[in-house]
């Protein structure tokens, strides 16, 4: 979070199970609306605040060749209005005050949206902000849609893959169905496809999302380049996020430390992913990480301050080659080793021996 506002109380459950609760600290808390934002809750989010101060009407931009996504119909669907389009920075917290970081963190240039209506049995189209249920069942759905675009295919990636949940329906050149919520990746495009009203199906937020994706120029989009250094073994699948500044792994848990400060010189100039990996199924998961830096030195400096502050955290330290191996109380081992400007680290891993094999496979891929 921004300014740290929520933290977490740990207990043992009477199944010896660790459980999180979240909570928020006022003396520290903005009300940016940023946990409202990325809650993982579907549907209503957990957690919602509430401005005070007056809200400003944003205005719509006309003539954006990214409103050619939106046509009037989609099938049985129909537009509600002309869509709305926020362009640049300030547009954008206008948009999402709050939870705008996350996006600019990447090459964002613009994002539209509008929603659509397709009537039910009865003829009705749905009514706004209405909780009669005989209405819902009767009258109709109702569906929002996002179309973000950004500077570069591997930053559309990015933003899909730190949001994407659910089944690769292969769609795009990513896709991730959960429900009747429809992510896509198309190129320099990042969709979101989200139910608003009635019994939306997952196979018509499909039928849109396929709709849409006829009318942009195909382009066949490679995942970005420090993405296939990942080793292919363990692998849990669609689990890679790829981004670059640590305002996106700040929301990923990593360690059982809090990590504060920017320990592993992330910046727009560094590419990174993590990923998790899994021997068993059901198993725990281990994370891998590997951080591009521009130059050699950069990384040198990266490496060494991750090896400084896990030797703050206490725990127990082992050098195997050149792989740097620390163990918590909790008997979690994170790794991390120096491949001339990548930079590798494992966390969260339950077996030594597994945490150095990624490493040492990723040295073979390098």
């Amino acid at each position: 979070m921004p300014t740290k506002a929520i933290h977490f109380n740990t207990y043992v459950d009477a199944q010896q199970r660790e459980i999180r609760r979240p909570f928020v600290r006022e003396d520290v808390c903005v009300g940016c609306g940023f946990c409202e934002k990325v809650c993982p809750v579907l549907g209503t989010s957990a957690i919602v605040v509430e401005g005070i101060q007056p809200q400003t009407k944003i205005e719509r931009q006309k003539n954006s060749f990214i409103t050619n996504f939106f046509p009037e119909t989609i099938g049985e669907w129909e537009r509600v209005a002309s869509p709305n389009i926020y362009e640049g920075k300030d547009r954008l917290y206008e948009y999402i005050d709050g939870g705008a970081e996350p996006y600019l963190s990447y090459s964002f240039i613009r994002v539209s949206n509008t929603e659509y209506l397709k009537a039910g049995a009865n003829g009705r189209l749905p009514l706004q902000n209405t909780d009669n249920a005989e209405h819902l069942r009767e009258a109709g759905k109702r569906i929002f849609i996002e179309v973000w675009e950004f500077g570069c295919s591997d930053d559309a990636f990015g933003v899909f893959s730190k949001d994407r949940t659910g089944t690769d329906i292969k769609v795009g050149n990513g896709s991730a169905l959960f429900n009747n919520y429809l992510y896509l990746w198309n190129d320099i495009y990042f969709i979101k496809i989200e139910p608003r009203q009635g019994d939306v199906l997952a196979e018509e937020v499909t039928f849109i999302g396929k709709s849409i994706i006829n009318l942009m120029p195909y382009k066949k989009a490679s995942l970005p380049n420090i993405v296939s250094y990942l080793p292919q073994q363990n692998l849990v699948q669609e689990s890679p996020v790829f981004f670059h500044k640590k305002i996106i792994l700040d929301n990923i848990y990593v360690s059982d430390n809090f990590i504060e400060k920017n320990v592993f010189r992330l910046s727009e100039k560094t590419d990174a992913v993590i990923a998790e990996y899994r021997l068993i199924t059901n198993a725990k998961s281990s994370k891998l990480m590997l951080v591009r830096y521009s130059d050699s030195e950069t990384a040198r400096l990266a490496f060494d301050d991750v090896v400084k502050l896990w030797r703050f955290f206490g725990e127990k330290e082992s050098i195997s080659g050149t792989i740097h191996i620390f163990q918590n109380k909790a008997q979690h081992y994170t790794s991390c080793l120096l491949i001339k400007n990548i930079l590798g680290i494992t966390f969260l891993s339950t077996n030594k021996d597994n945490a150095e094999m990624l490493l040492k496979l990723v040295e073979e891929k390098l």
